[in-house]
């Protein structure tokens, strides 16, 4: 299922709205980060940058084949080779059970732009459940005021309502970042 509003533009305008690598180590992704998951990877803005800072492997996942074809010739034109795609849908356990083929346990899981969707508590209890003891959950969202693209206002989570669910979730806060221009980024811990 493609979470509501959640159509991206084409890639070359899509990576003018972030920094990843900067939006990354602000949210504390590091070479001791050992295996990493991206859900909604889409064309692998966040995915292929952060396969190169950490020290194992990295996951990406998404409902759009097309997103993923685009991510997986990236892939291969940067002869990367940590990086495993998956095509399906992050609100289906067996999705997230093929996690594990790949990796026992995940350090570092990273929901950018997702929390606008029908069911932000589950996906986020979901998702909690693959990270290993003191892993590390990443979000960055749509600051809820004017930004070139996003969902509609009346659906963007605020910072306060994203550490809410995340604590809901059973997960530790850590803190809130600026991600300007258009971004914010929430940190938990398990």
């Amino acid at each position: 299922m493609q979470y509501r509003e959640s159509g991206m533009p084409d890639m070359e305008l899509w990576e003018t709205f972030f920094d990843p690598v900067s939006f990354l180590k602000t949210l504390e992704l590091n070479p001791h980060t050992n295996n990493y998951l991206d859900v909604g990877s889409g064309f692998g803005t966040f995915l292929i940058p952060a396969s190169k800072i950490i020290s194992g492997s990295a996951i990406g996942i998404d409902v759009n084949q097309e997103y993923l074809d685009i991510c997986s010739k990236r892939i291969g034109e940067e002869n990367l080779q940590n990086i495993y795609l998956i095509h399906g849908d992050s609100s289906n356990e067996k999705t997230l059970e093929t996690v594990t083929q790949y990796v026992s346990e995940v350090d570092y899981i990273s929901l950018f732009n997702m929390l606008h969707c029908e069911e932000p508590l589950e996906l986020l209890n979901r998702t909690a459940q693959l990270l290993n003891p003191k892993g590390k959950l990443g979000v960055i969202h749509w600051k809820s005021n004017k930004t070139p693209r996003g969902p509609t206002m009346a659906i963007r989570p605020s910072p306060r309502k994203v550490r809410g669910w995340g604590e809901q979730a059973g997960l530790t806060f850590l803190k809130t970042s600026d991600l300007s221009p258009y971004h914010f980024g929430v940190l938990f811990e398990k």
